[in-house]
């Protein structure tokens, strides 16, 4: 009996007395891992309890070490028979994680990974297992995030490393300062940043006010740095900045510009667009007189291009293209070096010449075949799209219908017949129009919408089928598919023979997939949905730990597993996902990957390295290994 007493008071004093542990109601436990800034551990415990005294013994162990990184919260749950009834108590405590990732860019909300301890309960496995979690709360420091350096109202901080990961102090000082300072970080083949702001000396600890570039001279150690960075932090977390910074990953929806592409004597030839028909204008000091009215006319249905010949290495591109004088304009064809000059006699020769390069299926349809057209969409499961006129298609829905964004998107159709008939069967509000068919079964039931534009104005016309009628059609058909499908994982050799077309689809996992069924469950959802919609994505997972350099291609650090990468082979583009890896998200982001959106840079090629941990033993000693290696050699 005094044995158990003193193991009660010992648990309870290291769960209440400790300085590194708060202990906290059930009330506010929500409070507390809503919006962390820290990777915070619940800790659910009985006062009375062998196993919870022995826990607690761990746990402040490790905070110790780790208080600078890791936030604990603990929750007596002796009396509260709710939460913990009798049968339960023998199985406490119950230790869980709640891991801050960043901000939700569609909702604004904070992405946080709920993730349940099960393991051995000894030091070490525990502490490897917080470590491996503990997140950087930050950027890397590349071409596209660097423009975000320049903020007005939080200054920024960049730590340049010669390792490849993210050291354990500065994932500590990202979620101290969350919000109040802006994080970078300059890994080892970044070298163009180093050169850039003079780093010799590695590791190397920069302020970048907007006045001021300051460099950090004192110790490495969290404290001292700690202490050096809070004269510049502004007082309180900027969250709204927080979303801002997330949003600004993703591009906005909304009307296309289709602004025309300047171009030097580098890029001429490698800028051309290869899926649509180029206008080129050769020009020097004066431009086309009809260019204005060409772009208002044409902006989307081809790609404008303009190459200013003052200087002598433009003007050898205009001699090599046989340019006689200036300004010129030329036509080049999609995927075609060999351009021709286009003579500005009138607007319908023009639209000749565009239409001879236009590449696109069309189903003219008849009385007879519209009710197929809308009821039997056939295996494809694409969009339908209807033009309805008493005439002919214009040259801007036949461009439409050749624009790639819509491959394997939407089956474009013609059905030309007189006014009266074409009101009784659809009642537009005007012809000649565009309907796309959202929903239709056999049972009668039908959903359109009406495009209520003109249709001479690319723009409207793509921002109807591309933001208005895809996505909503996208929904409806999510509704209709609740299988799964197998994936399996990527290897050198699948990688070769399958990814050679279409979207490449890859999973990152923290491990062997198998072992994350909510998470693979994932993949396999829109693995099936896709499959179901017959369009052309190839999906696999890898274990993200065993691939580092497949990760840093996608910009995905390993504490922010799951993830989700995309490549396509003919477009060479890469993207990710951003934000939280859920069916919902992933699922639209594929979609939008195939229309042309979210993309990153582009990789001529991607090809699939050599795996990282040859077997599953070897990688928790890497990792292990990694986290340790916070000397003063680097932090």
């Amino acid at each position: 009996m005094a044995l158990i007493l003193l193991f009660a008071v010992a648990c309870a004093a290291f769960f209440t007395d400790s300085s590194y542990i708060k202990t906290i109601s059930k009330s506010e436990i929500t409070k507390h891992i809503k919006d962390p800034d820290y990777l915070t551990g619940i800790v659910i415990y009985e006062r009375e309890g062998e196993r919870s005294q022995a826990f607690a013994e761990i746990i402040d162990s490790i905070l110790d070490s780790y208080h600078n990184y890791i936030q604990l919260l603990a929750y007596d749950c002796t009396e509260d028979e709710v939460l913990c009834p009798q049968e339960t108590k023998s199985m406490l405590p119950m230790f869980e994680i709640h891991v801050p990732s960043g901000y939700n860019p569609y909702s604004g909300k904070p992405i946080v990974e709920l993730k349940k301890y099960s393991g051995p309960g000894a030091l070490q496995n525990i502490t490897d297992y917080l470590l491996e979690n503990i997140p950087y709360l930050g950027l890397f420091l590349n071409r596209e995030t660097e423009e975000y350096l320049y903020d007005p109202d939080i200054n920024s901080v960049i730590l340049f490393t010669k390792k490849n990961f993210v050291p354990l102090m500065y994932q500590g000082l990202s979620s101290l300062y969350r919000g109040r300072l802006n994080f970078y970080v300059s890994l080892a083949n970044l070298t163009e940043y180093s050169r850039r702001y003079q780093i010799y000396n590695f590791p190397a600890v920069v302020v970048k006010t907007n006045k001021d570039i300051i460099k950090y001279t004192g110790k490495i150690a969290y404290d001292d740095i700690a202490e050096f960075l809070k004269n510049y932090a502004v007082q309180s977390k900027q969250v709204e900045k927080l979303v801002m910074q997330a949003e600004k990953t993703i591009p906005k929806l909304r009307i296309p510009d289709f602004i025309p592409i300047r171009l030097t004597a580098d890029n001429f030839y490698t800028r051309l667009d290869k899926e649509k028909v180029n206008f080129v204008q050769f020009y020097k000091e004066k431009m086309i007189s009809d260019w204005d009215r060409l772009l208002k006319e044409y902006a989307g249905v081809v790609t404008f291009i303009l190459l200013n010949c003052t200087d002598a290495s433009e003007y050898e591109i205009a001699l090599d293209e046989h340019v006689k004088s200036f300004p010129s304009l030329y036509l080049y064809p999609p995927d075609n070096p060999n351009g021709y000059p286009l003579y500005l006699t009138d607007f319908p020769s023009i639209e000749i010449e565009i239409a001879k390069h236009l590449k696109f299926e069309m189903t003219q349809l008849s009385d007879y075949k519209l009710h197929d057209f809308i009821y039997k969409p056939g295996r494809d499961k694409r969009m339908g799209l209807i033009f309805l006129t008493e005439g002919q298609a214009p040259i801007h829905y036949k461009a439409l219908a050749a624009d790639p964004a819509f491959n394997h998107l939407v089956r474009f159709s013609i059905f030309k017949s007189g006014r009266q008939q074409l009101s009784d069967i659809f009642n537009p509000k005007k012809i000649p129009t565009m309907i796309s068919i959202i929903r239709a079964n056999e049972t009668g039931e039908l959903k359109i919408i009406e495009y209520s534009g003109e249709v001479n104005d690319y723009k409207i016309m793509f921002y109807f089928v591309d933001q208005m009628s895809l996505p909503m059609f996208y929904r409806e058909d999510k509704k209709k598919v609740k299988t799964e499908n197998d994936v399996k994982s990527w290897d050198k050799n699948r990688w070769r023979d399958e990814c050679i077309g279409g979207v490449c689809v890859i999973g990152f996992f923290n491990g062997n997939a198998e072992d994350f069924p909510n998470e693979l469950s994932v993949l396999k959802k829109a693995s099936a949905l896709m499959e179901n919609r017959n369009l052309p994505y190839h999906f696999g997972w890898v274990d993200g730990a065993c691939y580092p350099g497949l990760r840093e291609i996608f910009d995905i650090h390993e504490n922010n597993l799951p993830g989700l990468g995309a490549f396509l082979p003919a477009k060479k583009k890469i993207a990710r996902l951003y934000g939280e890896f859920n069916s919902e998200d992933a699922i639209d982001f594929l979609e939008n990957v195939l229309r042309n959106k979210f993309m990153g840079e582009e990789r001529d090629k991607l090809y699939f390295p050599d795996v990282y941990c040859k077997t599953m033993e070897q990688k928790p000693k890497q990792r292990k290994k990694a986290k340790k290696e916070i000397g003063n050699e680097d932090l």
